[in-house]
């Protein structure tokens, strides 16, 4: 142990003499390093600040108050109610399918782990990691392919806790509570404090948090009979444990820049959820406002998250949302940020009412019954829209907000446009990469199309991140967007290795020509040699595209065009066509060009594929402007 202290301690020394960020990572290199090695002194030292300073204070009052501030608080028929008979009976089965220990996780399908999981499995690539080994220890360079750390981080998230809250209140049967209870206690006995890859990532230590203390609210009647039981107090001694974790583990880059992303909008989310239960804390307040500092730092001007993916945009909204709900000191420009991205959810779902996919997309939820469509973000902006929209409002505490309808159809900040026309509504991307690209994907001048409320051409999603690195980069290569390429080249440069699989270089520097409400015409950079400029117009009946190559001379282009797993494309002779229930959907292909329909793979949500059918259009000697046509009737 003395040569891995001198050679760790060696590193630290040369951190604490450089840059105050490097300061802060040796500072927390340190501490983390001490507690690995403090053989349980650690946790008999936090036990012992927990109890000084929880002092005076009664939990349970704690809980009553915060659940007091939720919709359904003081109205005992509320889901009843709200939920329609569909909804409550799809609700219900989820609840006890989990409670019988069936999950269906990212992907996995329908998996029996048991009543009494192991945490530290990933029950899908067959992976354990060791439990009781410091979370700072692990290398994670040394996992195995296959493998996706996702998997028991998802699991400890304990999403299902607000599925059986729900499913309680439907019902008022305890076997619900009694799981909720006999899972927490499985889960402390099984998870030591810093020991396992469950407190590896404060992002989902932030998110167990947050669902532990949603789920305490939801059966608070069954809790409050409890509450001199040593279960009540094991609980609340955890989630104190878990705000002393999230403090100094917090997921920003540095205390100078305080800047983060999705990751540090959790930490301080549990932070101010598990403040509200512990009053002689600071996490309350330090989150309140970190929280107020980043919904300003991470939302564009338009109302984007600058993260720039859809599915990180609803994941970070939930956030904001329901730090709005439980805290009472946010400010109106608070208020007003969070109501611009809900008017980006407005602009983007309208069509089919789904979400188009922009960027990365993990599946990533604060809280999720398991009953919705996840492609489905319209509860975000107060519509009921489908299976399981409104129970996911209620479990937001949003019940109260105002529906919100689109008011723009251009975020040029965050490079999103969007436009209607008859039957069509077409989403296209122009513009500048997020920060360094982590959740961005090669998708500049890339559309998504909408007619006769079906989806035809679709971003074709991302299936996973660490697991298999040669799939991450197809699902985020040039060739699996609606775009170009030019000479068999990428538009933006992306390392291959599994430490590069969250960077995209800005090759592209895309810029907007000009925009109407009919259509848009923007070029980029992306090919040495090349500019290409792409000129949408949505008419009533059709989309036209009008792409330009200025080279020195003839390029050789591939054309992608992604249909819907549910679209079945046909080509005859030159013309490519897809029926919908509306009526018909068809592509001509230009004159010198060789079209095919070929087999690939579509993924909604993280962990999942389809078979679907893409469109490639080649031409080995281009040059000048090529137009095509895509109409309807």
């Amino acid at each position: 142990m003395l040569s891995g202290a001198a050679a760790l301690s060696g590193t630290m020394i040369r951190e604490l003499f450089t840059s105050p960020d490097r300061r802060a990572r040796a500072r927390r290199k340190i501490g983390n390093f001490v507690r690995a090695n403090a053989y349980g002194f650690d946790l008999k030292y936090e036990n012992f600040q927990r109890k000084l300073r929880s002092r005076g204070t009664d939990p349970m009052e704690s809980i009553n108050r915060l659940a007091e501030r939720a919709p359904w608080a003081s109205k005992p028929e509320y889901f009843d109610d709200r939920l329609s008979h569909e909804e409550r009976e799809a609700l219900i089965r989820e609840a006890e399918s989990r409670l019988n220990g069936v999950v269906d996780l990212l992907g996995s399908g329908p998996v029996d782990i048991g009543t009494e999981p192991d945490w530290h499995r990933d029950f899908i690539g067959g992976y354990r990691w060791e439990s009781h080994v410091h979370f700072s220890s692990f290398d994670w360079s040394k996992l195995p392919d296959k493998v996706d750390i996702k998997v028991p981080w998802e699991l400890s998230r304990c999403m299902h806790f607000g599925t059986w809250g729900v499913a309680f209140l439907l019902t008022r049967d305890v076997k619900f509570y009694e799981g909720f209870k006999s899972q927490v206690i499985h889960w402390l006995d099984n998870n030591p404090f810093e020991k396992g890859v469950n407190w590896a990532c404060p992002m989902d230590v932030g998110l167990r948090a947050a669902n532990w203390i949603n789920a305490l609210c939801l059966f608070r009647e069954e809790v409050r009979k409890e509450q001199e039981s040593s279960f009540l107090d094991r609980i609340l001694k955890s989630l104190w444990f878990h705000g002393r974790h999230l403090a100094r583990n917090l997921e920003w880059n540095g205390p100078v820049g305080r800047t983060g992303g999705n990751h540090l909008l959790a930490n301080l989310l549990g932070m101010l959820a598990i403040g509200q239960l512990f009053p002689n804390e600071p996490w309350r307040d330090f989150a309140r406002k970190e929280l107020e500092n980043q919904v300003q730092r991470q939302t564009l001007q338009d109302g984007c998250n600058f993260e720039l993916a859809t599915s990180y945009h609803r994941l970070v909204l939930e956030l904001f949302i329901w730090a709005g709900q439980i805290e009472t000191g946010f400010s109106s420009e608070y208020d007003e940020t969070v109501g611009r991205m809900r008017k980006f959810v407005a602009a983007y779902s309208e069509g089919s009412g789904l979400s188009p996919q922009f960027g990365d997309n993990d599946s990533g939820r604060l809280f999720c019954t398991g009953i919705d469509d996840e492609r489905n973000h319209c509860y975000l902006i107060g519509q009921d829209a489908g299976m399981g929209s409104r129970v996911h409002q209620s479990l937001l505490w949003m019940d109260h907000l105002e529906k919100v309808t689109a008011t723009k159809d251009e975020f040029p900040d965050g490079g999103f446009w969007f436009f209607r026309n008859g039957e069509g509504v077409l989403g296209f991307r122009a513009g500048a990469l997020s920060a360094t690209g982590g959740h961005a994907h090669c998708d500049q001048l890339s559309f998504v199309l909408t007619v006769f409320g079906e989806r035809i051409f679709v971003d074709r999603g991302v299936y996973c991140y660490t697991s298999d690195t040669e799939i991450r980069n197809r699902f985020r290569s040039t060739a699996a967007h609606n775009t170009v390429m030019v000479g068999g080249r990428e538009q933006n440069y992306f390392g291959r290795r599994k430490r590069e699989l969250f960077g995209i270089r800005d090759d592209t520097k895309t810029k907007v020509l000009s925009a109407s409400k009919r259509g848009i015409q923007a070029e980029h950079f992306g090919f040495e040699g090349v500019k290409f400029e792409r000129r949408l117009e949505l008419r009533e009946d059709g989309l036209e595209i009008t792409d330009k190559f200025e080279g020195d001379g003839p390029v050789k282009v591939e054309w992608h065009f992604h249909f819907s797993p549910e679209c079945e494309p046909k080509l005859e002779g030159r013309r490519v066509y897809v029926k919908v229930v509306g009526g018909e959907v068809g592509l001509r292909v230009p004159e010198g060009l060789e079209a095919t329909l070929v087999e690939s793979e579509h993924s909604d949500s993280y962990g999942s594929k389809q078979p679907a059918i893409s469109l490639v259009i080649k031409g080995t000697r281009v040059t000048g402007a090529v137009s095509m046509d895509i109409s309807w009737e």
